[in-house]
């Protein structure tokens, strides 16, 4: 049985009806009926109805803020449709505010427009063929439906027996609608297309085609992590993510797709076939968003460039990207938009969309600043002696190595060799395994290497072994130390053995970003450098020439937050200062505000030594001078001077605590490490104030290693949990009991002010316990 457009109407119609709505002809209302009802089927807002439904919702808004709120909702005056309508569904969702005279004074409220909490206290009215009078032409959408009289839906429908019409022809029909009566759609909330076979539902702006989405990035992980992220939420996209593995595949999903669809894919993979001289056209729809992921890296080389070697004219994958989908919309992402004369993010993608910049996530509290220190002193190296690097061999290509011809007849070869010599990565190896000693000492954590090349870092990771054999694990599974790169079966016996597969990489992926994991340092010549989030990774040592946006999300993987870390390192090698500093410029001109990074020697250390004197002035008349040797004799007494101040304890902790952070960043400048004794002294006494008693129930175990890391290498006192009343010379007290000998002894002590923080807190144990045994017991 065929059935037409206007059956199809009823049809809907009667559904309605099933649901509980009331629905009516807007134009067989009869002849007879009144001029006002019929006047008022015309208009696009049911002003009696939403008058007479608003008294009822808001029983307690007098009758002329009723008027003031049916005003507000019907005279929306913004030239932009959009504007309109998004203006409307803030009042719909927060309610019309209103002011009115209650007992003698003006007073505000909200009319809501729906009653959202009784649904069937709402009126729904479904009419077909309401006639609209629009500028120049009266239009008649086949259904609205009304709630509390303002026009919600439409829903155009087409004769599901014509085959020359369906939901685009319907779709069509409501951008026509938007044109010739706009004042329709200022109260929509949604739109219904439907033909019989097919039907949508969408918002004001939304086009006939849920669009393609394709995610491009530049790297095989980065595509992995994506599409994984995506795959997680593919129930709440409604819609599951496709991974091209190939560049053929890709071409299959690309094309003669209608719509719809989430495809992952690496730019590498547009690139034309061998036997092909340019890359296929996949898709001339406009519903197509490319949304390209580090986009400050290979969304360039649009222009033609010739072949040295063949003379033929090559573009870069930015150019066959874009010819393969002329139409699409392209959307970047990148924590460092670039602005070169080949290369700029915004030329390309169009001006910024939203800025979030490193300064404003650390005043947020999203990430933690991060500090440099030069280590180059150490190393007897002087920065001007270093080569001068070109600027095509400034930065190596992120997916694979030059060919080995390529890079011998570069600067960047030169300066290899030099920083690839046996005696430089032995001086690199002795310093890196004092340094973050140093650094675990103060800061449970991880760090990175970054090396020039992937044979540096191998032998790097020997020369580091030599010296701490403990850390090497022949099994990936286990191990502090591993180097992370790509390579294949084909390298050379050396760099074989930190060849891994592709699940092994996922898995030491995951050891790294785990923070109780053994897996703490990573050697990496790129990998892990963009794109790559481990909390706890606090240092990054730099051995390899970075500059520009590269250089900058290196030094991003250190400023993430993590538990107590009070900020991340960058540990200079070979001489990047200036190139920081210059990246620091070409960043800020980009849209970063403000102050990136800071040297350890000009920052943290002067606040170090500022905090050294705020508690040394709270110990002035306490002669401390022999804490290396009687730490645990001096803490009493220590303590008690302390106590004795107005806000002694509180104001220890806070300028102990701030102390602790400051030597966490510069404990291994020189400077900093002569207070490293009298620092753990001052520790030693904020936690003998803070200790628990031995009836107390002992600290988490995440406190405790907080506590431990506070007393640095080589600290004054042990680090087991001490018996502070042992400490005192007091005998353990039976407290239930306060027997007059232990209170005798109490009053002997000769720190009363220690004697008075020991009984208040044994009270508070005691009321505590007491409560949570035996209620009588805590009256008592």
């Amino acid at each position: 049985m065929k059935i037409n457009e206007e059956q199809l109407e009823n049809l809907v119609l009667s559904w309605f009806e099933e649901l509980g709505y009331i629905t009516k002809n807007g134009l067989d209302i009869a002849p007879d009926t009144p001029e006002a009802e019929r006047t008022d089927y015309r208009q696009v807002i049911l002003r009696d109805r939403l008058r007479t439904k608003l008294i009822e919702t808001n029983p307690e808004i007098t009758a002329v803020a009723i008027e003031d709120a049916i005003q507000q909702v019907t005279n929306l005056n913004s030239p932009s449709l959009l504007q309109n309508n998004r203006e409307f569904h803030r009042l719909l969702r927060d309610g019309i505010k209103v002011e009115f005279q209650k007992d003698g004074e003006t007073v505000g409220d909200f009319v809501r427009l729906f009653d959202f909490n009784n649904f069937e206290h709402n009126e729904f009215l479904a009419i077909n063929q309401f006639s609209i009078k629009g500028a120049k032409h009266t239009k008649r959408p086949d259904i609205i439906v009304f709630i509390n009289g303002l026009p919600i839906a439409v829903i155009e429908l087409k004769n599901p027996a014509d085959v020359k019409t369906n939901i685009v022809s319907s779709f069509h029909q409501l951008q026509t609608y938007k044109e010739t009566i706009p004042d329709l759609f200022n109260t929509n909330e949604i739109l219904v297309i439907a033909d019989g076979r097919e039907a949508r539902a969408g918002s004001l702006t939304a086009d006939i085609e849920r669009p393609t989405i394709v995610v491009v990035t530049d790297r095989n992980d980065l595509d992995g992590q994506l599409f994984k992220t995506f795959s997680d939420a593919k129930e709440l996209m409604r819609e599951t993510p496709k991974q091209a593995e190939t560049r053929q595949e890709l071409r299959a999903l690309l094309q003669d797709r209608p719509s719809g669809g989430v495809i992952f894919t690496t730019i590498q993979k547009f690139s034309p076939l061998e036997a092909e001289k340019d890359f296929p056209t996949l898709s001339e729809r406009e519903n197509i968003i490319v949304i390209a992921d580090e986009a400050h890296r290979t969304q360039y080389g649009l222009k033609a460039r010739i072949d040295q070697k063949s003379g033929e004219v090559k573009y870069g994958y930015a150019y066959y990207l874009r010819a393969s989908l002329p139409n699409a919309s392209f959307i970047a992402f990148t924590g460092t938009p670039v602005s070169a004369t080949d290369r700029d993010t915004r030329g390309v993608f169009g001006d910024y969309i939203d800025i979030y910049d490193m300064k404003q996530s650390q005043d947020d509290g999203a990430t933690v600043p991060i500090y440099y220190e030069s280590r180059l002193a150490k190393l007897n190296l002087r920065e001007e002696e270093l080569p001068k690097i070109d600027a095509e061999a400034d930065e190596l290509t992120e997916d694979e190595e030059e060919s080995a011809q390529a890079r011998l007849k570069t600067k960047w070869a030169a300066l290899e060799k030099i920083v690839g010599t046996d005696s430089h990565l032995k001086k690199i190896a002795a310093d890196f395994v004092t340094h973050f000693e140093e650094r675990l000492a103060t800061m449970e954590g991880k760090a990175m290497i970054v090396c020039m090349s992937r044979e540096i870092c191998v032998r790097l990771h020997d020369e580091i072994i030599a010296l701490r054999p403990e850390w090497n694990g022949s099994d990936p599974n286990k191990g502090n130390l591993k180097v992370i790169m790509t390579g294949s079966s084909s390298d050379k016996a050396l760099l074989r053995p930190h060849i891994y597969s592709k699940q092994t990489k996922k898995d030491l992926e995951k050891r790294f970003k785990d923070a109780k994991d053994d897996f703490k340092i990573a050697i990496v010549r790129d990998m892990w450098l963009t794109g790559f989030d481990a909390p706890s990774l606090h240092t990054i040592y730099i051995d390899k020439p970075m500059h520009g946006h590269t250089l900058m999300q290196a030094i991003a993987r250190v400023n993430r937050v993590f538990k107590d870390k009070p900020g991340g390192l960058v540990v200079d090698y070979i001489g990047i200062g200036h190139e920081l500093k210059a990246a620091l410029k070409e960043y800020t001109a980009t849209g970063a505000k403000g102050e990136l990074f800071s040297d350890v020697s000009e920052r943290a250390l002067p606040l170090l030594i500022q905090e050294i004197s705020v508690v040394r002035g709270m110990f002035h008349g306490f002669d401390y001078q022999d804490f290396l040797t009687e730490a645990l004799q001096l803490m009493p007494y220590a303590a008690d001077h302390i106590l004795e101040q107005m806000d002694g304890k509180s104001r220890l902790s806070k300028h102990v605590g701030n102390l602790t952070k400051q030597f966490a960043l510069c404990c291994t400048l020189d400077e900093a490490m002569r207070y490293r004794e009298e620092i753990a002294f001052f520790q030693a006494v904020k936690a003998y104030i803070n200790k628990p008693t031995a009836t107390q129930k002992q600290i988490s175990d995440e406190r405790r290693e907080h506590a431990l890391r506070q007393i640095v290498s080589r600290a004054v006192v042990s680090d087991e949990v001490l018996d502070i009343f042992h400490t005192v010379g007091l005998k353990k007290p039976n407290i239930g009991i306060l027997s007059e000998e232990f209170l005798e002894e109490v009053r002997l002590m000769p720190q009363k002010n220690l004697a008075v923080e020991l009984l208040e807190r044994l009270l508070k144990m005691e009321i505590k316990t007491r409560f949570s045994e035996n209620v009588v017991q805590y009256k008592k």
